[in-house]
């Protein structure tokens, strides 16, 4: 089963089309496109290091599946491929993923050899000829950092890097619970890896992360880096403090963590 890949390397960002369906960072989708004919067009953008992955194969029923994930961390690739790749997928798929970049960036090159160490694992799903756009460059150029699949036309899916143009809302439409959940998640015991893109947070989670997000401090000693403190920093103090590639960021990385940090501040339970 294969799926085609059309270059948008010099494409400007584009209106959301209908049917759009945005996955966040430590996120991730699995579709069934005749089940959910309202998800025409799944993407993620945002990537430096992180990497976005969309598979496109069948599960044990037959069934055609597509599957978009936003993932960051060694740990968290191979909790893609483990729990969610392996419970789904079989057979033969259409693999692609683009983002750890810049080449040169620690963080970068640690997800890709993890990504193409979980490709390397014998399983009962398998990609014969997987695409991997990695280690290209500067991750604000040529669309490095877009990603997405468009399943308007059930006999052509077609992935492409063609970015949109999008509101925080859009890609965070709680106001902030992604953010706190993408820097938590693995301060929690256990240590959460994915969410699955299509379940709300539930409260009882959203209360234990917010606590912890309200007393956290990337250096204990320094207030000015406590999650709280986010809303006061210029740009670039927030990239130099939040980002594992602070030259690197998307232009809204830096509003995201001060609307996240606006919700925590604010947040009654």
């Amino acid at each position: 089963m294969k799926a085609s890949f059309k270059d948008k390397s010099k494409a400007k960002a584009s209106p959301a089309p209908k049917g759009f369906f945005y996955v966040d960072q430590a996120n991730y989708v699995i579709v069934n496109p005749v089940k959910e004919p309202e998800k025409t067009y799944l993407y993620s953008d945002s990537a430096t290091s992180c990497i976005i992955v969309i598979v496109f194969g069948q599960n044990a029923a037959g069934d055609k599946i597509v599957s978009l994930s936003h993932v960051d961390s060694p740990d968290c690739i191979t909790s893609y491929f483990t729990d969610v790749l392996d419970k789904y997928f079989t057979g033969s798929v259409s693999f692609y993923a683009q983002g750890a970049n810049p080449p040169g960036n620690k963080s970068a090159v640690e997800n890709a050899v993890a990504l193409k160490k979980n490709l390397s694992v014998k399983r009962k799903w398998w990609a014969d000829d997987p695409q991997l756009y990695l280690l290209q460059g500067d991750p604000r150029e040529a669309n490095r950092g877009d990603f997405g699949i468009n399943l308007i036309n059930p006999q052509k899916y077609v992935v492409t890097n063609q970015p949109f143009g999008l509101e925080l809302l859009d890609r965070d439409p709680t106001g902030g619970v992604q953010v706190v959940f993408c820097i938590m998640r693995r301060k929690m015991t256990p240590p959460v890896q994915l969410w699955d893109a299509k379940v709300p947070f539930p409260k009882d989670l959203v209360d234990k992360m917010v606590k912890m997000a309200a007393v956290y401090r990337k250096d204990p000693n320094d207030p000015k880096t406590a999650y709280t403190y986010i809303i006061n920093l210029q740009d670039e103090e927030v990239r130099d403090t939040w980002s594992s590639t602070p030259d690197d960021e998307a232009p809204w990385f830096s509003d995201e963590l001060r609307q996240s940090s606006c919700y925590v501040r604010s947040y009654r339970g």
